[in-house]
């Protein structure tokens, strides 16, 4: 089963004046956090382990991710996340 969905960075996050001044940008954490929150609702199922996260490029604020799950049905899911066109985040999400 694929599926995907959009994730829409907010302009204004607390994050943003602290990560980085001058140049702000989603901390890995936080968009891992965001992404797995809405995968699990996606999936119906309770993600208990990443096994992979490569972050190829940084999100933006005000960035616009289209992020595609492929759950083969063993239990993992692969996902990734792209912004025009180009992988900014893949993982792999272990569930139950």
């Amino acid at each position: 089963m694929s599926s995907s969905f959009a994730l829409e960075i907010p302009r204004q996050h607390p994050c943003f004046p602290g990560h980085f001044p001058g140049f702000p940008l989603v901390p890995g954490a936080l968009l891992l956090a965001w992404i797995r929150a809405r995968c699990e609702g996606e999936l119906g199922k309770k993600i208990i382990a990443i096994r992979v996260c490569k972050f190829l490029a940084p999100a933006l604020p005000g960035d616009e991710l289209c992020v595609n799950i492929d759950d083969r049905g063993t239990g993992s899911a692969s996902v990734v996340a792209t912004k025009n066109g180009r992988a900014s985040l893949k993982a792999q999400f272990i569930y139950e």
